[in-house]
């Protein structure tokens, strides 16, 4: 069984790439000494953990959060006084529904709310004697309709004290509920519990497949996805899933039908399990130079990634040629300390020389020379389009105003449980930039990396089991880079165990601008 992971790597606001102090917090450390603002961590905590969720947030007056539905909210705020306010029915907020404070510049600051449970807490459970037969109940407290169609077997309900009644009703008429109404008494803040069995009292199907979520037909009719529970059905038919179009990465085997017959107040269930396998993908290669423009030894080796760029034999996609300024020799109008921070944590041998290559994070190349073209494709050549362990997917790439996005797939086309630390990174790079000084008449250079944004810890993710996969939203603001390209953006991911530093797949996204 394959496993789904959904993990978020964002980056951070124009004003947060603008300064080092912002750079510290998204690697987890901080620059105490900033004078105008600092990191505000503001924590919901409760017994039970539910009633945290739902609570109103508001900052100096503000509505930050109409419905709270995670345990935390942080922000980069201004130093100065400033009002945090929370209110949830039926709790208690310690210390204080409002608290205000004081926040010195470079100084993060942790702010706790804890909820009281002030009234009860009620959970009603439903029994079905098939699965899925309570969905689509109804649910009234005290004549008010609160469940237009329950899909869950259970609720939770906070309730003021006193007497309330619940009621129910079934979704159709072949379905009973029992009981259909349940007086309640609530003492204080106290948890109780009540059970509702739901009975068929005709035919019913259910129909399931592994992967859910796919269409069925019956009797050659569109009836929904699966899961399904059809009620008020007897006799024989014929019910077909189909698995419709493969997930992005895999391959979905086969299109399955069965005949089944319900008997008259009875069940019968049809249920599909399909065969999803990862695509094979070819094995990318990045090729990262350390360059700088004051470098004199550097130009050649710029002029090759580029050259190499547009190699036919390449793919635009699964080639990628990196140029990563240092601050070799002085100043660097490219040079970015998020590049370095990231880079130095993998290739701290080397960071500030130039001009030196890695390829796929193994091969290296130090200095440059007439043959250096002939150097870089030959080692490119060593790993280029071999079979990949793992798969890379970019899709809906765009600029939206200053924003550029994309959404990435990680696919484990094989099982990577024996690399140390594989972790999956994102940047942005730029063509067509121009530096001031150019002593040495470079004119444009191309693929330079601008952006990072920290790495998913892929064994952290559970996503190493050969079919298991993550999906990463990435949002860079562009913003707060002052290089603005000629021609071209692109988006590069590559995954790379940290321990051997051995790169496992590379793709690209190239954006042309107008």
């Amino acid at each position: 069984m394959s496993s789904s992971r959904t993990s978020r790597l964002s980056a951070a606001a124009a004003a947060v790439f603008a300064c080092a102090a912002a750079v510290a917090v998204l690697c987890g450390c901080y620059d105490e000494f900033h004078p105008t603002r600092a990191e505000v961590k503001v924590r919901f905590l409760a017994e039970p953990a539910s009633l945290a969720r739902g609570a109103r947030f508001s900052l100096d007056g503000r509505t930050v959060i109409g419905s709270t539905s995670h345990p935390e909210w942080d922000s980069i705020l201004a130093a100065g006084r400033h009002t945090f306010a929370v209110h949830r029915d039926c709790a208690d907020v310690a210390p204080s529904e409002s608290v205000a404070v004081t926040i010195e510049g470079g100084r993060p600051l942790t702010i706790d709310f804890r909820f009281v449970l002030r009234c009860g807490l009620l959970t009603v459970n439903f029994h079905p004697d098939v699965s899925g037969l309570e969905v689509g109940t109804k649910v009234w407290l005290d004549d008010n309709l609160i469940v237009q169609s329950l899909d869950t077997p259970s609720i939770e309900m906070y309730l003021e004290p006193g007497d309330h009644t619940l009621r129910f009703a079934a979704a159709d008429s072949c379905t009973t509920l029992d009981p259909g109404e349940v007086p309640i008494h609530i003492a204080g803040a106290e948890q109780m519990s009540t059970d509702v069995d739901v009975h068929a009292t005709a035919g019913v199907l259910t129909i399931e497949s592994d992967p859910s979520g796919l269409p069925i037909r019956l009797d050659d009719q569109p009836h929904g996805m699966t899961p399904a529970t059809i009620r008020c059905i007897e006799g024989t038919h014929q019910v077909v899933v189909s698995p419709g179009g493969s997930p992005l990465g895999f391959a979905v085997l086969g299109d399955t039908a069965k005949t089944v017959t319900i008997p008259p107040s009875g069940t019968a269930d049809a249920s599909f399990v399909f065969i999803r396998e990862p695509r094979p993908q070819a094995r990318g290669v990045i090729l990262e130079l350390f360059t700088a423009t004051l470098c004199q030894n550097c130009p050649p080796a710029d002029a090759a990634v580029d050259q190499l760029e547009h190699d036919p034999e390449f793919s635009s996609e699964a080639f990628s040629g990196i140029e990563m300024h240092v601050s070799w020799g002085g100043s660097d109008p490219f040079y970015t300390d998020d590049v370095d921070r990231n880079r130095m944590a993998l290739y701290n041998d080397a960071w500030n020389s130039a001009p030196i290559a890695f390829v796929n994070g193994t091969d290296r190349v130090i200095g440059s020379g007439a043959g250096i073209y002939d150097t870089y494709r030959s080692k490119v050549l060593n790993t280029y389009g071999q079979d990949g362990e793992a798969a890379l997917y970019w899709t809906n790439v765009a600029i939206e105003g200053l924003n550029l996005r994309g959404e990435l797939r990680f696919v484990a086309v094989s099982d990577l449980s024996a690399y140390a630390k594989p972790k999956l990174y994102a940047f942005y790079a730029k063509d067509s930039l121009r530096a001031n000084p150019d002593p040495y008449h470079v004119g444009y250079y191309n693929g330079v990396a601008r952006r990072f944004l920290s790495p998913v810890d892929l064994r952290n993710e559970g996503a190493l089991a050969e079919g298991s996969f993550v999906d990463v939203p990435v949002s860079f603001d562009l913003s707060a880079d002052a290089a603005f390209p000629a021609h071209s953006l692109k988006l590069v991911a590559f995954v790379q165990d940290s321990t051997t530093k051995s790169i496992i797949q590379v793709r690209e996204a190239r954006i042309r601008l107008p």
